[in-house]
């Protein structure tokens, strides 16, 4: 059975990690931390987790470019803080225990599209190997065109 899922535009957040932290945590009090491009998306991000937990929810409307600019001051008052569309910060001195980190994935285009485009530019070059690198909401996505890429001939390296 798969997760529930929450659509937030073009991309898609899984629903079913946050709410079992939620209820495990017990918590009460929640910040929700989007990034810049889905602050848009607050209003249904909000609407779901107290309809469906209770909770109160705090919005944070600050600048949100990554992990590594969480505020462990603002953070502490809160039982839990929901961190949207980014991997824990790995060179932080410090851990973050009421942070969770909730995966976004891009949903808005179509592979196939895109795994054509891309063979057609390597073939115009005439390149074999080539590297796809990516941020977070684009690994599942980023990982099937390296697979697409591989099955076509091409040797991928993937980061």
């Amino acid at each position: 059975m798969s997760s529930p899922k929450l659509r937030l535009g073009d991309y898609e957040l899984e629903l079913g990690y946050l709410l079992r932290e939620l209820v495990e945590r017990r918590a009460r009090r929640v910040l929700v931390q989007l990034p810049e491009g889905l602050k848009r998306y607050y209003v249904e991000l909000v609407e779901v987790l107290t309809q469906v937990s209770g909770v109160e929810v705090v919005v944070d409307a600050s600048p949100i470019y990554g992990s590594c600019l969480i505020d462990q001051r603002e953070v502490a008052g809160y039982d839990l803080v929901v961190h949207v569309g980014h991997d824990p910060y790995p060179l932080s001195s410090y851990r973050l225990n009421n942070v969770v980190y909730v995966d976004l994935e891009f949903v808005g285009t179509d592979l196939e599209y895109l795994a054509n485009a891309v063979e057609e530019s390597l073939r115009g070059l005439e390149a074999s190997k080539v590297a796809v690198l990516t941020t977070n909401q684009h690994k599942r996505l980023s990982r099937e065109l390296v697979g697409r890429l591989s099955d076509r001939g091409f040797q991928v390296v993937f980061g």
